[in-house]
């Protein structure tokens, strides 16, 4: 990724630059992302984390990433986001939890993924002096 990947993108995020990204840019992007998820599935590993390197070796400097995030924004959001939440829904059964610690260990996880993310962004917010209120 580092060798081979990375100065392709950069190469494909110079030629992306001018005003209007060439529909062959955002398709060899997306293309890439698709291969790398598709390589990371066929290994064993899940494919986000393919699709996530690739993301890693797109330059963040310059115009292209911005616009490229225009164009795919919507369809991520409207679509995939949906897609990921349905699929992850229906792969939980929790008919199959039978004993009153496992509910309790459950509530005990929801319970201290909640506080931890109201904690956190508290603590972050008091340590940027914004105000309680």
């Amino acid at each position: 990724m580092i060798v081979v990947i990375r100065p392709a993108m950069k190469v494909v995020s110079r030629k992306g630059e001018n005003d209007a990204v060439d529909e062959i840019y955002v398709c060899l992007t997306l293309a890439g992302v698709l291969a790398c998820g598709f390589v990371t599935d066929l290994i064993g590993i899940h494919s986000i984390f393919g699709a996530f390197e690739f993301g890693l070796t797109v330059p963040k400097n310059g115009s292209f990433v911005r616009r490229l995030m225009e164009r795919i924004e919507d369809f991520v959001l409207g679509l995939l986001l949906l897609l990921y939440f349905a699929s992850s829904r229906l792969k939980t059964d929790v008919t199959t939890i039978h004993s009153g610690a496992v509910w309790g260990l459950l509530c005990l996880v929801i319970f201290t993924a909640c506080a931890t993310k109201i904690l956190g962004t508290f603590m972050v917010a008091m340590f940027c002096m914004i105000p309680a209120r």
